[in-house]
């Protein structure tokens, strides 16, 4: 009988085993998988675990740990990647145990959410990951070529640039639920690792010399343009669209495919110029302890009920929470006083909320209206909590 052993790697040696086997499962070289880690300053060795089977090295998968932001907080995500076993060891189910284990290995860590990208969800259901939909769109690239009335100067980004275009990205992200939160650290890694190629980054100028835009996108097959990653400064929005029509000149791509925040000047021109929006369901989530997210939460459930304005919380509120069949919290909430408590059976609540893992997911992410439940009893609180918000997460991020 075969002896499986899951367990955290445990020094370089093991690493570079990591390398091998996703090099030889899927379609890119070993640098690549290599230079991702190497380069990624938030990587630390406990994030793999292995599989063995008969003490051989069978199977990995990785986490790849980030801070998303929450509006003015910012929330600890797991990035799921390099989930790979040798084709001699499949059908063990190593894989998912080894799913199991990273979940684990994020509870108690401190983890709120998890994120993967896939094209098998089915198998990632089985072991808690939730399909949230996006809406990209999509657009014939040659309806997008318009003449510019701005002065920007287009050219590639240079490693000068640096410091500017960190500042643009955080400027223009502040309130895009689920962007990262890109340290200098970070960039400078995905420079070296090369997210994108150096002549697919480019930056625009001011009259003054001043970047107030910066564009990274890739081509994929069927030469298709991908925006990764675009920022501008608010009085520069044209300078987007300029960078834009630079890519397209400058590439034979055929369609161009962005998914943008709700903010960005990007979706009226290309909804403008005949774009249309296409389901995606590659991204799926998994979130953790309810209670710890909600600790985390607080500075920013606060601002949004001083913001909305009104005069819900007058008198003491009691609200209870519970996702899925069992895991519960409650939030007190007064004027704009919020604190989360422990959950007595014996309370009276004003109103109790429950959602299954997909909703609680949504609502996170991109609020209640996006859960189509106006009739839920409570409703006008969870549009104050939970208002409708910009979400994105750049291609330019992917693990």
């Amino acid at each position: 009988m075969e002896t499986i052993e899951i367990r955290q790697a445990l020094n370089r040696s093991e690493l570079d085993q990591v390398f091998d086997i996703c090099a030889e499962v899927f379609p890119e070289d070993r640098p690549f998988f290599q230079e991702r880690i190497d380069y990624d300053c938030t990587y630390a060795l406990e994030t793999t675990h292995l599989a063995f089977v008969d003490g051989i090295f069978a199977a990995t998968v990785q986490v790849f740990p980030y801070m998303m932001r929450w509006g003015s907080i910012a929330l600890k995500v797991g990035g799921i990647g390099s989930v790979a076993t040798l084709p001699k060891y499949r059908n063990r189910g190593l894989a998912q145990q080894l799913m199991r284990r990273q979940s684990d290995y994020m509870k108690v860590n401190g983890y709120d959410l998890s994120m993967l990208l896939t094209g098998r969800n089915s198998f990632y259901e089985q072991v808690g990951w939730c399909t949230i939909p996006e809406e990209p769109w999509v657009a014939d690239a040659s309806l997008l070529r318009a003449d510019s009335l701005e002065s920007y100067r287009i050219r590639f980004f240079e490693e000068a640039d640096l410091d500017q275009v960190s500042q643009i990205y955080a400027a223009s992200n502040l309130q895009a639920v689920a962007s990262m939160v890109r340290s200098i650290a970070y960039w400078k890694g995905q420079l070296a690792w090369k997210a994108v190629k150096s002549e697919r980054f480019l930056v625009a100028e001011g009259t003054r010399g001043q970047l107030v835009a910066y564009l990274r996108y890739k081509i994929v097959k069927d030469n298709q343009l991908i925006i990764a990653d675009c920022g501008y400064l608010s009085e520069a929005k044209q300078a987007a669209i300029d960078l834009l029509g630079q890519a397209l000149a400058a590439e034979a791509c055929t369609t161009v495919r962005a998914m943008l925040p709700s903010y960005h000047i990007l979706n009226d021109y290309l909804s403008d110029n005949g774009a249309r929006r296409e389901i995606d369901r590659e991204k799926m989530w998994k979130a953790f302890s309810l209670t710890g997210s909600f600790i985390k939460m607080v500075p920013e459930l606060k601002r949004r009920i001083q913001k909305s304005h009104v005069k819900l919380f007058e008198q003491p509120t009691f609200l209870l929470f519970t996702i899925g069949c069992c895991e519960e919290a409650q939030l007190y909430v007064h004027e704009d006083k919020v604190e989360v408590m422990q959950v007595h059976d014996s309370l009276t609540y004003n109103f109790r909320f429950q959602f299954n893992d997909k909703e609680w997911i949504t609502l996170l992410l991109k609020g209640f209206q996006a859960l189509n439940r106006e009739e839920l009893q409570g409703s006008e609180v969870l549009n104050v909590l939970f208002p409708e918000t910009p979400y994105v997460f750049w291609e330019v991020d992917y693990f």
